[in-house]
């Protein structure tokens, strides 16, 4: 038999090539905070450019209607860090107090259970109601859980340093609204001129995605914690204000979330106020389900469609572990934005393959 002999030549230029790829993403690896705070500041900017361009529809001059956007977001962040979440967090430290007592009422209901299964989750669960009930405004600013294990001049420079970051993300998300088409001049300083059109037309398809996406959950997470947390009131479950913003924020995720909420609703009224509270509440939040699906959703959906539900469900999870608060924030519009890369990579296979 002849051995062959396989020659593999690398030129130059993609040894170069190769090494300016690598040197930008440990670039990238080492400015990442600095990449996610002006990657949030260009949400920011395009999640609040609908409202500003109506501004510009009713003839008020393009920087007016930005600080208007911006006091309103402003008064709306006061009232949430001044009563809103400092009730929810009260209510949400209750609730996973009484938890111990919670499990003694289920091993009565359900006498399969074993009482020192049960029993056992007890230490832990007094230990999280104990760090739950410790928690103050500072952990909105700061990484909880080095404020919990540092000490205080640690706690003072997590929160120094969080909060220039949030300052950096208005000034810059403030310059990119205020500024026509700020967003797009930025990608032009950035990008490669021979890449400049495919970028800027790929930004302009995706940020029409993205903000409807915004918008629409937004919506729907309003009208959910509108609905539910009067309503728990008058009929006297506890913790309703906790209930509601939980439904709020579960309608994140597609299809599951208004079910996921129904759960720890039916379940404390159950507990707190048995079975005859428990059907009303099921009962209620089935008919807001219906309402949901056959008549707000249908509403929305034409603003989000083309986002798969799986998409937005694996974009949380992966955001949420990689950068917390941050990366739930920056997830879905980053997740768009590559859906669109590839289908425009597929379709740009099909185009070759059928001439």
């Amino acid at each position: 038999m002849e051995e062959k002999n396989i020659n593999i030549r690398i030129d130059a230029g993609t040894i170069f090539k190769t090494l300016v790829i690598i040197g930008l993403v440990l670039l990238l690896y080492v400015l990442r905070d600095i990449v996610l705070i002006v990657v949030t500041a260009v949400i920011m900017a395009s999640a609040i450019d609908p409202a500003v361009r109506w501004f510009e529809s009713k003839r008020i001059p393009r920087a007016i209607g930005v600080i208007i956007v911006f006091l309103f977001l402003a008064a709306l962040l006061a009232v949430l860090l001044l009563f809103i979440i400092p009730s929810f967090l009260a209510e949400t430290s209750s609730v996973v107090a009484n938890i111990p007592s919670y499990l003694g009422q289920v091993g009565n209901i359900v006498p399969l259970l074993d009482q020192s299964f049960l029993q056992g989750y007890v230490p832990l669960i007094q230990q999280v109601a104990h760090q739950i009930s410790n928690i103050n405004v500072s952990a909105f600013f700061g990484n909880a859980t080095g404020i919990a294990g540092g000490n205080i001049f640690q706690t003072a420079q997590l929160v120094v340093a969080n909060t220039l970051d949030l300052i950096l993300i208005v000034v810059l998300s403030f310059y990119f609204s205020v500024t026509p088409d700020g967003i797009e001049h930025f990608l032009r300083i950035i990008t490669p001129a021979k890449h400049e059109e495919y970028v800027l037309h790929l930004w302009a398809r995706s940020k029409k995605k993205i903000g409807g996406w915004l918008q629409g959950q937004l919506l729907l997470g309003c009208l959910m914690g509108t609905l539910i947390y009067p309503v728990l009131t008058i009929l006297g479950v506890k913790h309703a204000l906790l209930l509601a913003i939980l439904a709020a924020i579960l309608e994140l995720i597609p299809v599951f979330g208004s079910t996921l909420a129904t759960v720890p609703a039916v379940l404390l009224a159950l507990l707190d106020g048995g079975a005859t509270l428990a059907l009303l509440v099921l009962g209620y939040y089935v008919i807001v389900q219906q309402f949901e699906a056959h008549v707000f959703y249908p509403l929305v959906v034409r603003k989000i469609i083309g986002i798969s539900p799986v998409v937005v469900i694996i974009a949380l999870v992966v955001g949420a572990e990689l950068a917390g608060l941050l990366g739930i924030i920056l997830s879905v519009p980053l997740s768009v934005i590559l859906v669109e890369y590839i289908e425009d990579i597929d379709k740009k296979k099909m185009s070759g393959r059928h001439q």
